[in-house]
């Protein structure tokens, strides 16, 4: 799970509306392509062995079962106030009606504590023991969910802030993964155009290779459309544009990228080597 400073966290969650039928199970560091498969693409796109096995596990990690590629943006303030609601909901539902108890105890276990404070005793826990507590009065469990509600934190609906903007990230992950091995191939992210073409008239060798891919990893088997995969490349240029920039922005402040991620100060051992013949000093 990611998180930022504006308490927007970035927690994943499969079951995200899926427009194309991807290929998820274990895929381990067998790869996603079989041997006829690899055969296939070594042949058909010119890709060393190398470079055709690295794209078979890069894919296959982008939809095995346990990778967590779909992050879903949930704001603090939306989710504590969904949370609150779903609670108050459920209160409502309840009245004096014991019987209802089920729906307060099923609220109680949807919501979440992820954006509890560190100062919480624990407030939500101790509220679903007292729901399944049955020596608890029905009083004594709406004052308590009172006071988790005025708790702010304290509980939070752990839902995407808007579900309609929401999708499954692995058909950008898997263009991904091509373009790399494409790039690293030392080919050019290019494709062709073709207006007097009726339907999808964004074709190339590139294109090609990216739909091919795509109907390996589907069932059934889906073509991925020129123009989604162009709007692809376009996006993945403007990211790699992005990173050259910051680079170049590091290196123009005397800063080098540890092997961790973080930043540390240019020293002298880190300059590259000075070659030819340096000036001579005057006698």
């Amino acid at each position: 799970m990611l998180a930022n400073e504006n308490y927007t966290i970035y927690p994943h969650k499969d079951g995200t509306r899926k427009v194309r039928p991807w290929i998820i199970e274990d895929y381990d560091e067998r790869g996603a392509f079989d041997a006829e498969q690899l055969d296939e693409l070594m042949e058909r796109f010119g890709f060393s062995e190398e470079d055709a096995r690295g794209l078979s596990i890069c894919v296959g990690n982008c939809l095995d079962s346990e990778s967590e590629v779909c992050m879903i943006p949930v704001s603090r303030d939306k989710a504590v106030e969904a949370g609150c609601k779903l609670l108050r909901d459920a209160l409502r539902q309840m009245g004096s009606n014991e019987e209802k108890l089920a729906k307060v105890i099923e609220a109680l276990e949807t919501v979440d504590n992820l954006f509890a404070s560190e100062e919480d005793p624990g407030h939500l826990e101790a509220t679903r023991a007292m729901a399944h507590d049955p020596g608890v009065s029905c009083k004594e469990l709406r004052d308590a969910i009172k006071k988790l509600n005025e708790t702010y934190g304290a509980v939070a609906l752990i839902a995407p802030d808007d579900a309609r903007r929401v999708t499954d990230q692995r058909t950008r992950r898997v263009a991904d993964q091509c373009f790399y091995t494409w790039r690293d191939a030392g080919r050019a992210l290019t494709f062709t155009t073709r207006p007097d073409e009726i339907g999808d008239p964004r074709t190339g060798k590139l294109i090609e290779f990216v739909q091919w891919v795509g109907r390996q990893l589907t069932n059934p088997s889906v073509t991925l459309s020129g123009h989604t995969i162009y709007e692809d490349i376009k996006r993945f240029k403007a990211k790699e544009a992005r990173e050259a920039e910051r680079r170049a922005e590091r290196l123009k402040l005397g800063l080098i990228q540890r092997d961790d991620g973080t930043m540390q100060e240019r020293t002298e051992l880190d300059m590259p080597p000075i070659f030819g013949n340096p000036a001579k000093e005057d006698a």
